[in-house]
């Protein structure tokens, strides 16, 4: 029978990873399989890469969009799309 695991110990068993400690030695401890360990990493680091994606992507697509503008895109939009602008919608 499966038991449920709090969120907070998952927390702490991946910060004691990152930190360093052995899976297997953390599974020993805590009587948690190093599979479900190692998925919980998974996800962990997951959220984090994706993240560090977006963050790239939009910064290098504004960069980009700016300087093929050569105004802030936002600036470019009011000039060029008076009618349609997101400004006007309270954006």
């Amino acid at each position: 029978m499966r038991r449920r695991i709090s969120r907070e110990i998952k927390k702490e068993v991946v910060s004691k990873v990152q930190a360093g400690e052995r899976v297997a030695e953390l599974g020993e401890q805590d009587g948690i399989s190093p599979k479900t360990i190692y998925n919980w990493l998974r996800e962990d680091t997951g959220g984090e890469m994706i993240e560090a994606i977006y963050r790239h992507c939009r910064c290098y697509n504004c960069s980009r969009i700016h300087t093929a503008l050569k105004m802030p895109p936002a600036v470019y939009a009011v000039q060029h799309f008076p009618d349609t602008c997101l400004h006007k919608l309270g954006a």
